[in-house]
């Protein structure tokens, strides 16, 4: 079963891929003292193996950034850094 899989991938074409991302967090709801809000920064790399027109597995390295800050003490600041690696699949309709 692995030969097959191997052959479909050498077979089907690779187009490597870029990702970037941002935007606006906010955090907490209605009456919760714990609000946070700020920016998010992100992107990646990854590479799609189509295995026909309409369907591909896609590999992809992400990395998001955000750093938000509480809206009841601005000196109060969360900020975290994430590297993920993510394995999908796409189908085009």
């Amino acid at each position: 079963m692995s030969r097959m899989q191997t052959a479909i991938c050498i077979k089907a074409s690779l187009k490597p891929y870029v990702v970037v991302a941002g935007g606006y967090e906010m955090t907490g709801t209605g009456e919760d003292k714990n609000k946070f809000s700020g920016l998010l920064i992100g992107g990646g790399l990854g590479v799609s193996c189509f295995v026909n027109k309409k369907s591909s597995v896609d590999l992809q390295l992400s990395y998001s950034h955000e750093s938000l800050t509480s809206k009841e003490d601005k000196n109060d600041k969360f900020k975290t850094n994430q590297f993920s690696p993510t394995l999908g699949f796409t189908i085009f309709l």
